[in-house]
């Protein structure tokens, strides 16, 4: 970066157009370094199962398999992290017949897990246990090898030098994944469920998604279609641009110069800082001068303004509502249609209200959603108003319609709407 970006790249991290300055480099800078750094991972793994495990375990047969993989044309698969049973380290590795179909002659993987159980969680340490056994299993020839007392260093090396990085959380209870985050941006490609920080920046380009940020609601049938997603795109996705990879191609190349072009400016706590202020802290700021300003007097309209609404909710009443254009059961988007409500609110001003309407779809796949729009204020009587909507912008498909009333967000001095947080609602 120091070479090809600029000297103060490190103060320079969520400039995206700086990043893209990467696309300009030789593919081949990309694969250079990545070989660097899977060298140096290599390396580090052949001590490993030198030093701690052929030691101990001189009758274990699988270890030669190990140290033959340990070599630059095979894909190195890396699930490093805390095991924590919702984690699903060894989801894969379930079932040993599926697995072994991973396994093809024209090309060797080695699935590497690293990470600890909290010593109080025996449900983690069973993960463990399961792995550890796995890894011995005579059915996987020696393709799971098992890093203990992982640490810092051995993380440090695993980021950097791993092809993939493998995440298999059952969602939706990934809070994040900073594992993941630190691997892509030293060009070690994601390959996760849609979980945590991964739907957000995933881009189609910079790794592999697994399914939807939407759960099936059933763990047991979760498991079974994650794992049958991921063999497929390992099958189908994966291996054909690693075989592609190692005879030349580019392929494999673009997406670790995707990953690092679209990951390190997104990752950056800086963006995150940044993010924070411009959506939260400022905001609460300028809100709070605002509310402090002429000797309080916007905090003690606005307290009055609550009371009020709490008072008065209960006697507010639909006294008419009137629509056209609807013909059968639903509502059609191509139809042109208008909705017309008087509405009853007795010592409440019609500026505090908003009145909604809710279009809730159903298309053919029978997946539902719902959109409001509120309505527009047409005519102020005494203790009512008359509000009224034409037209409305909706996507393609058929609705059914209701509406509701709902307090007014307040603005402060032209400041962004103000939530009253007072949990009012009123059904037509």
């Amino acid at each position: 970066f120091f070479e090809h970006l600029s000297r103060d790249w490190p103060k320079r991290l969520t400039e995206k157009d700086l990043w893209k300055q990467l696309y300009h480099l030789p593919l081949q800078e990309f694969q250079n370094i990545k070989a660097k750094l899977k060298s140096r991972l290599l390396n580090f793994l052949r001590d490993y199962v030198r030093d701690h495990l052929l030691n101990v375990a001189h009758k274990r047969p699988e270890l030669a398999t190990v140290l033959s993989l340990l070599n630059e044309r095979t894909i190195l698969v890396t699930h490093a992290k805390r095991l924590a049973t919702y984690k699903r380290a060894d989801l894969l590795i379930r079932n040993i017949e599926r697995m072994k179909r991973l396994f093809p002659k024209d090309m060797a993987i080695l699935f590497i897990f690293a990470g600890k159980a909290h010593p109080s969680d025996g449900e983690g340490q069973d993960v463990l246990r399961r792995i550890m056994d796995y890894s011995r299993h005579p059915e996987l020839k020696g393709h799971i090898l098992f890093i203990e007392n992982y640490e810092i260093q051995i993380g440090r090396r695993l980021m950097a030098g791993s092809d993939l990085w493998l995440n298999t959380p059952l969602r939706p209870l990934e809070a994040c994944g900073t594992s993941g985050m630190k691997a892509g941006i030293n060009g070690t490609l994601n390959f996760s469920v849609a979980d945590g920080w991964w739907p957000e920046a995933y881009n189609g380009r910079n790794g592999w998604m697994v399914g939807t940020p939407q759960e099936l609601f059933d763990a047991e049938l979760q498991d079974l279609y994650d794992a049958d997603q991921i063999f497929e795109i390992f099958e189908h996705e994966v291996f054909p641009l690693f075989r592609d990879h190692l005879k030349g191609g580019n392929g494999w190349a673009e997406r670790i110069r995707e990953s690092m072009i679209s990951l390190i400016p997104f990752v950056a706590a800086e963006r995150m800082m940044n993010e924070y202020d411009k959506t939260f802290y400022s905001p609460a700021i300028a809100r709070a001068n605002a509310l402090r300003s002429g000797n309080f007097q916007p905090l003690t309209s606005l307290i009055g303004m609550k009371d009020q609404l709490l008072k008065n909710w209960s006697r507010i009443q639909f006294a008419d509502a009137k629509v056209s254009g609807i013909f059968g059961p639903s509502l059609v988007r191509t139809k042109a249609f208008r909705l017309d409500v008087l509405l009853k609110h007795p010592d409440l001003p019609a500026e505090y209200l908003d009145v909604q309407a809710l279009f809730h779809s159903q298309n053919s796949q029978r997946r539902t959603g719902t959109h409001h729009q509120s309505l527009e204020l047409v005519e102020i009587g005494e203790g009512e108003s008359h509000w009224r909507i034409k037209g409305a912008n909706r996507p393609p498909g058929s609705y059914t319609l209701s509406v509701r009333v709902l307090p007014r967000v307040a603005s402060l001095n032209e400041l962004e709407p103000l939530d009253l947080g007072l949990h009012l609602v009123k059904w037509l």
